[in-house]
């Protein structure tokens, strides 16, 4: 996988549901490249991916995978990484004031 531009640890109940969103922008120098955002957890297995055509320059696009998981109980990481998975340009998460990039862990219950 790629970068890991984006992580969350906190510590988790037993027994409880957690919603893990992703939102990235992502652009590339190549037109028409497929960029792949994972959800993986800290060993970097990938738990959930979403994949955009992405364009080059001035634009970028979202990028949004979501996951529910039910951790145990401790201390739990979760990553959201990039990479190119079709195509031959470099792709770039565009994260700043006009393009937020975030993951976001929300207790959904039992």
């Amino acid at each position: 996988y790629g970068g890991s531009p984006l992580s969350v640890t906190f510590t988790a109940v037993a027994g409880r549901r957690y919603k893990i969103t992703a939102d990235c922008f992502m652009t590339s120098t190549v037109a028409g490249d497929l960029a792949s955002i994972q959800i993986t957890n800290a060993a970097n297995s990938q738990l959930q991916s979403a994949q955009v055509a992405v364009p080059t320059g001035l634009y970028s696009l979202k990028a949004h995978a979501e996951l529910i998981a039910i951790p145990g109980a401790g201390s739990v990481t979760y990553k959201v990484r990039a990479n190119r998975a079709i195509g031959s340009g470099t792709v770039t998460v565009v994260a700043g004031a006009t393009n937020p990039a975030f993951i976001l862990v929300e207790d959904i219950g039992t």
